[in-house]
Parts: C-alpha cells; sequence; structure tokens
C-alpha cells in the first residue's frame, strides 16, 4: 500500500483495500483534558518586552496554575487560569510564588507564554538595576 491508500483506508474511503492481502488501518483518538496545575504561581500583566518591566511598578497577583514544580521546571507547561488554558499572546510576564509587588528595580522570574497557555520561554532578567522608585525589589503581600 501506499501513504495515499493508507490515508484514504483511515478516512474510510479506499476501494482498493478490499480483498485479500489488503492492510487495513484504524486509528484511535484519546484526549486528556487537564484543568488545572498542581502548583500555583502569581503572574503580572503581559508585556511586549523584558525591559518593559523596568522602572515602573508591576503588581505580581493574578493566580494561575502549572504542572511544573517550580518556576524554571514550567517550561514547555501550560498554564491554566481558572480550568481554561491563559492565552498569552507570547507576552512576557513576571512569575512569583507568592503575590508581590514588583518595584521595576531589581532582577525577576519571567514566563513567556504562548496564545495556547504554554511557557515557551522563562529565566531570570537581571537588566532593571537602580531603576524603580527605591531602587529595591519588591514588597510581598
Amino acid at each position: 500500500l501506499n501513504s495515499q491508500t493508507v490515508y484514504n483506508a483511515i478516512n474510510s474511503s479506499c476501494s482498493a483495500c478490499t480483498g485479500s492481502g489488503s492492510t487495513t488501518a484504524s486509528t484511535t483518538t484519546t484526549t486528556t483534558s487537564a484543568t488545572a496545575g498542581s502548583s500555583t504561581y502569581y503572574i503580572s500583566s503581559g508585556r511586549s518586552s523584558l525591559s518593559a518591566f523596568c522602572g515602573v511598578m508591576s503588581q505580581v497577583t493574578n493566580s494561575v496554575s502549572s504542572n511544573g514544580s517550580t518556576v524554571a521546571n514550567s517550561l514547555n507547561q501550560t498554564v491554566w487560569d481558572n480550568g481554561s488554558a491563559f492565552s498569552g499572546s507570547s507576552q512576557y510576564y513576571i512569575v512569583f510564588d507568592s503575590p508581590y509587588q514588583y518595584e521595576g528595580a531589581t532582577s525577576f522570574t519571567w514566563w513567556r507564554i504562548a496564545s495556547n497557555g504554554v511557557v515557551i520561554s522563562n529565566g531570570t532578567y537581571t537588566s532593571c538595576t537602580g531603576t524603580g522608585s527605591n531602587n529595591g525589589g519588591g514588597n510581598m503581600y
């Protein structure tokens, strides 16, 4: 059988796939629906670049979840918001394991979240030094 014949057989439209010696293909689709991650994190509003967080205050208070056991381990994991994949629009988000207010002057951990909710890159940004209102890091809530 050529690849076209197999394709047609899967779609039940192959008239040449009958008789002795023919091969029949079938597929089974299994859908697993995860509705929430096992770890809770807090993210800021999204920004188009990491440097856009420098010199401005950012509330890191939006609660989301992921199956990554740490912020760093959430790479390639889905971010969930109230049972739905979080649409991150490929923007950057400050992320932390408790809510706080980032003051715009120290390093921070971040995720870049795709429109389908998957963390497509992450890291620690260290270029926001000495530009915030108090040259400090942030206030815990």
